[in-house]
Order: C-alpha cells, then sequence, then structure tokens
C-alpha cells in the first residue's frame, strides 16, 4: 500500500467540496431566474390591476356625484349622459383590473426551487457518508486508495461510527 499525504488528501476534498458547492449554485441560479422572473411580471401584472382599480374608483365617485346631481337638475339631461358614460367606462376599467389581478395571481405562484433542494441533500447525504467511511477507516486502520475500492458501508458499520459533530 502507498500513502498519500494527508495535506494532498484535504486539498483533495477542499477543491471537490468547492467543486460541489459552486456545481449547487449554478443550478439554484438556473431554476430561480425564470422564477423570479414569472414572480416579477405577476407583480408588474398587480400593479397595474391596482392602479386600474384606484382609476375606476375615482371614476365611479366621480359618476355617482355627477348621477347624484342630474337627478337634481331636470330629467337627464346632458349631466345625467356624462354620468352614465363614466360609469361604463368605470365597470369596464374594473373588468380589466379583474383580468389583471387573476393573471397576476397565476403568475406569483410559482413552485420552489425543487430540484437544488435535492441535489443539495444528495450532496449532504455524500459528505455524510464520505464522513462516516473515513471515521470507519481512521477507526479501523485501512486506507482506500482508488475509488474502485470504496465499498457501501452498511447501516450496521454507520450506526457504530460516533457523529463527528457531537
Amino acid at each position: 500500500m502507498s500513502t498519500t499525504d494527508p495535506a494532498d488528501l484535504i486539498k483533495s476534498i477542499s477543491d471537490d467540496i468547492a467543486v460541489i458547492i459552486r456545481g449547487e449554485i449554478e443550478l439554484a441560479k438556473a431554476e430561480l431566474i425564470p422564477q423570479a422572473k414569472s414572480v416579477g411580471l405577476g407583480a408588474g401584472l398587480f400593479g397595474g390591476a391596482g392602479y386600474l382599480g384606484l382609476v375606476a374608483a375615482g371614476m365611479l365617485f366621480t359618476a355617482a356625484g355627477l348621477g347624484v346631481g342630474a337627478l337634481l337638475v331636470d330629467a337627464v339631461g346632458p349631466l345625467g349622459a356624462a354620468a352614465l358614460g363614466l360609469l361604463i367606462v368605470a365597470v369596464l376599467m374594473l373588468i380589466v383590473a379583474g383580468v389583471l389581478a387573476l393573471l397576476g395571481s397565476k403568475k406569483v405562484k410559482v413552485p420552489g426551487p425543487t430540484a437544488s433542494v435535492a441535489t443539495a441533500k444528495a450532496s449532504v447525504e455524500s459528505l455524510k457518508l464520505g464522513i462516516t467511511r473515513g471515521l470507519t477507516d481512521v477507526k479501523n486502520g485501512t486506507t482506500r486508495q482508488h475509488p474502485a475500492e470504496l465499498a457501501p458501508v452498511s447501516a450496521a458499520t454507520h450506526s457504530q461510527v460516533a457523529d463527528p459533530t457531537q
């Protein structure tokens, strides 16, 4: 058996962990950027709906005021016609605001980064398994020189090794 310098092993492990972390970050970016764009579009649609809703509310109040004024003047007359016109426009704006709000609510509801979470959990489990194997090898006085020599650690072996975090 040949021995490997512990400093080289630690550097190799550090490099491997850095590669894993960079990969996880890239996966998270690839998964979250489209979702963030969708949420931004949904927020913009909500903003448009809110603006049109406020404008429509102003028009409804104006129409109500003109309508009451029209009741006090002769019959319907020119003010009644103006009030009816404002009322129709306000109702149309409320319909558009409702459609924008429905579209916006669909865009805001997006799932979380499921693939990133799954691969991060798998990476953590792999690291835990590697630490367990390393502790088992240290305990038994064995070394592994090649990845082909890595055998799965049984559940019994895994439970016998002390948790390094405790």
